[in-house]
């Protein structure tokens, strides 16, 4: 593929790390990749990990390439469901019927898009991930990325249809 280099940071050991032995290595970086899974805990573990307080600055010359959960993390706002938090004090997002691990979840999130993204829409293994369960603010369903995103970018960007989800490919 072309890559110089490739690295892996796992999140939960970054706390037992200091800063100055892997940020060097995000700064060197060209794009960053976060995965997805469990969204809340995701969260949890960008805040706790100390990677989400640098990643701001980090991004103004990197390429973010968030899946799933990584790329719900640079929204606004993650689903939490408020009265369930309040009486548990556990994270649960009835969205996508997911419950982060008892004191390992947050729903903090990067801010740096002014949309919300709800990715797998329609998708079997995420049966909630329905257009009934949006109900108040701006929202941005992965699903329909190109309609709205196709009045920012180039004219040479193309578009391929890959398992009901939009994926755009820059030609330059």
């Amino acid at each position: 593929m072309g890559w110089k280099t490739f690295g892996v940071l796992e999140l939960t050991a970054l706390p037992s790390t200091l800063q100055e032995h892997w940020l060097p290595s995000l700064e060197a970086a060209d794009a960053l990749l976060v995965g997805g899974g469990n969204g809340l805990y995701l969260s949890y573990w960008m805040q706790q990990s100390g990677l989400g307080e640098p990643l701001p600055m980090l991004l103004q010359e990197k390429v973010y390439v968030g899946v799933s959960a990584g790329s719900v993390l640079v929204t606004q706002s993650v689903n939490v469901n408020r009265e369930e938090l309040e009486q548990t004090g556990v994270y649960h997002d009835d969205e996508y019927d997911e419950t982060a691990p008892p004191n390992a979840g947050s729903d903090k999130t990067l801010g740096l898009v002014a949309l919300t993204l709800h990715p797998h829409l329609g998708a079997d293994s995420f049966p909630a991930a329905s257009w009934q369960i949006w109900n108040n603010g701006p929202v941005l369903a992965t699903s329909i990325i190109r309609s709205k995103l196709s009045q920012f970018l180039p004219t040479s960007v193309k578009w391929y249809q890959m398992s009901k989800c939009d994926i755009a490919a820059l030609m330059y």
